[in-house]
């Protein structure tokens, strides 16, 4: 990029963002109450984000489903890559307290990529110290790695260590697979 074009592309990013952009591209949007990121991907995220914000967890509500504030609104995310088990089934309430131990009242960082046929956004959600909340749900044996949406084998790998040492829901001699669980029950796959 030539020295002209390098400085103009400064200028603009300095004009559409007076509060100065990140290193990880990231910049405080006041009027929205949040910070707006760049990035093309999450850390450890296997498909590129479509957008990223941070924003507070306002709600738990279940295994794999949160809200988080954004534009002072509570928007409802599903994580991406991974299924929990559902409230009603075996290891459903364990799940939701692990993950609102883990998110609910902090602040997280969303990677959007993509949302749902019941327009909840899709997300990977990413702890200020970095953790992934997928992965630590899979590591746990609180969800399992969902493969049918998934191309991140190291959720696998996760999800087979957890199986190995019978953590959380490991430790059930059969555990059923919430897709099989909510089609026994009529319900969403």
């Amino acid at each position: 990029m030539s020295l002209p074009s390098l400085l103009l592309v400064l200028a603009f990013t300095a004009a559409a963002h007076p509060g100065g952009v990140d290193k990880d591209g990231c910049h405080a949007d006041k009027a929205a109450g949040s910070r707006h990121c760049h990035s093309e991907r999450a850390a450890g995220a296997s498909a590129p984000a479509k957008q990223a914000f941070e924003g507070k967890v306002v709600s738990v509500k279940d295994g794999d489903t949160v809200e988080v504030v954004r534009s002072g609104k509570a928007a409802r995310i599903r994580l991406a890559e991974v299924d929990a088990p559902e409230k009603s089934q075996a290891y459903g309430q364990q799940a939701k307290k692990f993950l609102s131990d883990l998110v609910f009242g902090r602040q997280v960082q969303v990677w959007v990529t993509d949302t749902d046929r019941y327009g909840r956004l899709v997300a990977r959600l990413t702890l200020p110290d970095g953790r992934d909340v997928n992965r630590e749900l899979v590591k746990a044996g609180f969800a399992w790695w969902y493969k049918r949406y998934s191309k991140d084998a190291s959720l696998g790998a996760l999800q087979d260590e957890a199986r190995a040492a019978k953590r959380g829901l490991w430790a059930d001699p059969a555990p059923v697979e919430p897709w099989l669980f909510r089609r026994k029950a009529g319900g969403r796959v």
